[in-house]
C-alpha cells in the first residue's frame, strides 16, 4: 500500500473551514468533495485533491478498474458515467452528445483530508513524483540542465535531474523525480537552457 503521512489537527470553525475546502478545490482539475451532511458515523467531510494517477477507459472498462484497484491499494476516487451500461449489455446510446467522457474515471488524489466533528486529517503522499519545466517564454531551446545543489546527501553525479536535448519543440518537457533517490527533505533546484549552438541562454535563481 502506497505510505501516507499525515497531519492531525483540531479547528474551532468547522463551517468556516469547509467553506475554505470548497474555495481551495476550484484551483485543481482533478478534486471532489464529499459531504455526509452529518449522516455518516465515520467522517462528515472527505476532501481529495492532486493528481497521483489515473484511470481512464471507454473499453474493457471494469477490469482495467479492477486492475487499477488492486495495485493501487489506495484511496481512489471518480465516477461512472452513463454510457458504460455499452459495455455490460449489447446497448447503444441515441442521445445527443453533449460531453465527450468517459465511461469511467478514476483518480489517486496526492492529498486526502477527512473532517470528523472538529478533528481534520490531513493524508498526504511524501516526496515529489513529477516535475514540469514550463519554457514557453524561450522557443530557440534545445538543451535543458536541471540539478540539485548544495544538499549533501546527494552524490555529485546524481544532482543532475534532467539532462535532455531534443529537437522537438515543445512547452513543457517533464522529469520524474525518484523519491527513493531523492527522499523527503529541502531541495535547491535550478535549471539551465541552452540554444542550438550550445549557449547558454537563461539560468533561473535557485527555487525549492
Amino acid at each position: 500500500m502506497l505510505e501516507r503521512l499525515n497531519k492531525l489537527f483540531t479547528v474551532d470553525d468547522i463551517e468556516n473551514f469547509k467553506r475554505k475546502v470548497l474555495h481551495i478545490s476550484t484551483h485543481f482539475e482533478n478534486s471532489i468533495i464529499l459531504n455526509s451532511n452529518h449522516s455518516s458515523t465515520e467522517y462528515d467531510l472527505i476532501f481529495a485533491y492532486g493528481l497521483h494517477s489515473f484511470l481512464s477507459s471507454n473499453r474493457n472498462s471494469l477490469k482495467k478498474l479492477d486492475d487499477y484497484v488492486n495495485h493501487s491499494t489506495d484511496w481512489l476516487f471518480g465516477f461512472f458515467s452513463y454510457d458504460l451500461k455499452n459495455e455490460i449489455e449489447p446497448l447503444k446510446s441515441e442521445n445527443l452528445l453533449i460531453h465527450e467522457i468517459p465511461n469511467i474515471y478514476f483518480f489517486q488524489p496526492k492529498v486526502v483530508i477527512t473532517v470528523k466533528e472538529n478533528t481534520v486529517d490531513i493524508k498526504y503522499i511524501s516526496g515529489i513524483n513529477d516535475m514540469y519545466i514550463n519554457i514557453k517564454n524561450f522557443p530557440k531551446v534545445w538543451k535543458i540542465y536541471l540539478s540539485i545543489i548544495n544538499n549533501p546527501a546527494v552524490d555529485n553525479q546524481n544532482r543532475i535531474l534532467l539532462d535532455t536535448t531534443s529537437t522537438i519543440d515543445q512547452d513543457i518537457y517533464p522529469t520524474h523525480w525518484d523519491t527513493k533517490l531523492y527522499p523527503n527533505g529541502e531541495y535547491e533546484l535550478y535549471a539551465e537552457l541552452f540554444d542550438s549552438s550550445n549557449n547558454r541562454i537563461f539560468t533561473t535563481e535557485f527555487f525549492n
